[in-house]
């Protein structure tokens, strides 16, 4: 007989129980997670919704973690800079302090340094010891990276790399532009020792360090004491051997000059005799209207007023500097009756008058009559010329190193011209022979026309360079 082994009410109770089973499972699933999506078939929709908000989630907790470590790291850097700024004050404090010298003694003085050598000391440790998670903050070692675009590159001109952090490239490519050599900074100091206590801060690019010095100390005291802390400031002293001034030598010299020929002007007297007007402008070597700055001229009219003495009516100046000097003559009435004394009177009589010309007379002088404006004529300016020993060099100058004397001699003669002649201990004479009417010139030119050997122009060469057309030489000068 046929037997179906099928329990069709434990089937479907087993399917049932295995249903509530699952169900049970994935309520427990959810709880214990907090989710109800916890796979894709719950939700695959909003399982993906989902890690996209969990992502911008974990990204924005990030960020906001990134941004309390960046406040605490400025609040420590800022927490040391305002111990800085602290001790800066004081330190400033203390210089204006001490600048109340009348009311402090020595003792606080040296107090008051010690204690900003203290501040400068502990300035530097903050710097050097203000770390983050072991980075420093404010000793100069952090950077930042920067970029620009192609479009913004065009608008830089110029630009400097002072600090760059190459990454993970291991190279960057800088072009750079060498306008100057570099050269190590340096400090001289020639005082010599130090006569009073001084206390010398040394900066450097290692870092800062203060050293005292007594009274009395060395130079090679102060050498040592900056040496001794060169590993921490970088600087680094020696003496060195000192400084040799050297001149050239100069060679023997001589002037010889011409004074000024002043402008004048003679006037005849009606009788006999006659006046010189001269003009009293300028130096000794100023004679010519050029070098005066214009011509000075004399009127004298003739009064018609019964005046018993001369007097200057008038000094005018024109546009070029030209100066005219008018003088009324004494008068009867109708003819002058001035005399040389009168007129001479009259120029003294008058201080601006006085500062341009003097009157002098040339024989007895009887009644001077009127005269139009007239120019002092004649003037020659000063010259001179200068001679030197052709013999010196850069180091040779004085007669005992170059062998010998070297002496000119000017003599009158018929004809100008130069020779030189050596006696026995090596002493030159240089002859001048100067004919009646030479001027400075011709001195000049005689003396670079004697080219024989043994002549003038080997010994002596002549600066002339203002000599002009030249007043004369007066004979047997020497």
């Amino acid at each position: 007989m046929t037997r179906i082994n099928t329990n069709v009410a434990s089937t479907r109770g087993l399917r049932n129980l295995n249903k509530a089973n699952s169900g049970l499972d994935t309520a427990l699933q959810r709880l214990s997670t907090g989710s109800k999506i916890n796979s894709g078939k719950d939700n695959p929709s909003g399982l993906i919704a989902g890690e996209s908000l969990r992502l911008q989630v974990t990204t924005i907790e990030q960020s906001i973690k990134n941004s309390n470590r960046a406040s605490n790291v400025l609040a420590t850097a800022d927490g040391a800079l305002g111990e800085i700024g602290g001790l800066l004050n004081q330190i400033r404090g203390l210089v204006q302090e001490g600048l109340n010298s009348g009311a402090l003694s020595n003792t606080e003085i040296e107090a008051n340094q010690l204690q900003i050598d203290a501040a400068l000391n502990a300035i530097n440790r903050i710097s050097a010891n203000t770390t983050f998670a072991g980075d420093k903050l404010i000793d100069g070692s952090k950077s930042f990276t920067t970029s620009t675009s192609t479009a913004d590159a065009a608008k830089l001109s110029d630009f400097q790399i002072n600090e760059a952090l190459l990454g993970t490239s291991g190279s960057v490519s800088v072009n750079a532009e060498i306008t100057s050599a570099a050269e190590k900074a340096e400090l001289r100091y020639s005082g010599g020792a130090i006569t009073e206590a001084t206390t010398l801060e040394l900066l450097g690019a290692g870092g800062s360090q203060v050293v005292n010095f007594d009274a009395g100390s060395t130079v090679a005291n102060v050498r040592d004491a900056i040496n001794a802390v060169s590993d921490v400031t970088g600087i680094e002293a020696s003496i060195g051997a000192g400084l040799t001034l050297s001149t050239d030598a100069e060679a023997g010299t001589y002037t010889l000059s011409t004074n000024a020929i002043k402008n004048s002007l003679g006037v005849n007297a009606a009788t006999s005799g006659g006046i010189i007007f001269t003009d009293a402008r300028g130096a000794t070597d100023e004679g010519t209207d050029a070098t005066l700055g214009g011509t000075l001229s004399i009127t004298l009219t003739n009064g018609t007023n019964s005046n018993a003495n001369s007097s200057v009516s008038a000094i005018t100046t024109d546009g070029s500097g030209n100066i005219n000097i008018e003088i009324d003559l004494a008068d009867d009435g109708t003819n002058s009756i001035a005399t040389f004394a009168d007129i001479q009177a009259a120029i003294t009589g008058n201080a601006t008058a006085n500062g341009l010309v003097t009157v002098t007379d040339n024989s007895s002088v009887g009644v001077i009559g009127a005269a139009a404006s007239t120019d002092l004529a004649g003037g020659v300016d000063g010259e001179s010329v200068t001679f030197s020993d052709r013999r010196a060099s850069a180091t040779e100058g004085a007669f005992a190193t170059l062998g010998g004397t070297l002496s000119i001699d000017l003599n009158s003669a018929g004809s100008t011209s130069a020779s030189a002649a050596t006696d026995a201990n090596g002493n030159i004479t240089v002859t001048v022979d100067i004919a009646s009417g030479a001027t400075l010139q011709d001195v000049v030119d005689a003396i670079a026309a004697d080219q024989t050997a043994g002549g003038a122009a080997e010994f002596i060469t002549t600066d002339a360079t203002n000599i002009g057309t030249g007043t004369t030489l007066v004979a047997d000068s020497s």
